[in-house]
């Protein structure tokens, strides 16, 4: 059994912080996310104020699923 993925809202996650991932397959580590950061400009930490993000890309076989 297959869990079916969640989709987020854009007030839910940080859409600049994602784009990141999905394109340079980098995770995204903020252990601090009130000190300025490079995605500080997206709504989404100004209106969710996270104390700390982690957004990890999910690779299969080369190639970015998640």
């Amino acid at each position: 059994n297959r869990a079916t993925p969640r989709e987020y809202s854009h007030e839910e996650i940080g859409t600049s912080c994602l784009q990141y991932v999905r394109r340079s397959q980098k995770p995204v580590l903020l252990m601090d996310a009130a000190e300025p950061h490079p995605f500080s400009a997206d709504p989404y930490f100004s209106q969710q104020q996270p104390k700390s993000v982690l957004c990890l890309p999910i690779v299969r076989q080369s190639a970015l699923v998640g």
